[in-house]
């Protein structure tokens, strides 16, 4: 997907970054590092490659009732998906962008093949992604993570500051 060099590129492209960087191939090594090569600028790769690698262990594949490889057992299913509910842009110029993701998780493992099934449940992220306009397109220099914060149910009011 070709994003414009532009205020509304930058937010774009930092919601696609935040979908993938919640999805279910962070959880395979290979994979994981195929996102980092793709989506990460040059002189950022090691550092964030090191910072995945730091989240998206073995031990907490394990956890889950993944494989070393984040691979389901036969007859599973595994869900991570990330979808952006909101993005503000905090800081723009023409070389670089800092953009607020307000996104809700979804995590499971479902099947019959899931020994130990862990039922899809939902978590509230705001991601911050520093992202840099890099010949022709937008790639990430850094990124932040913490809870929430997480929509009162069947409650309306004044929409998170990101």
């Amino acid at each position: 997907m070709e994003v414009p060099h532009s205020r509304e590129g930058a937010q774009s492209a930092a919601a696609t970054m935040a979908a993938v960087l919640g999805g279910e191939e962070m959880f395979d090594p290979t994979r994981r590092g195929d996102v980092v090569q793709r989506i990460v600028v040059l002189e950022r790769r090691l550092a964030v490659q090191a910072a995945v690698d730091a989240d998206y262990t073995t031990v907490f594949n394990k956890k889950l009732g993944l494989d070393e490889q984040g691979h389901a057992p036969p007859g599973a299913t595994f869900i991570s998906r990330t979808m952006p509910a909101g993005v503000t842009v905090r800081h723009y110029d023409a070389r670089e962008a800092t953009v607020g993701v307000w996104r809700a998780g979804l995590l499971g493992l479902t099947g019959k093949g899931a020994a130990h099934p862990i039922p899809p449940a939902t978590g509230w992220f705001t991601q911050t992604l520093t992202v840099r306009w890099i010949d022709d397109g937008w790639r990430l220099a850094e990124f932040t993570q913490h809870d929430g914060p997480e929509p009162a149910a069947g409650e309306y009011g004044e929409p998170p500051q990101l």
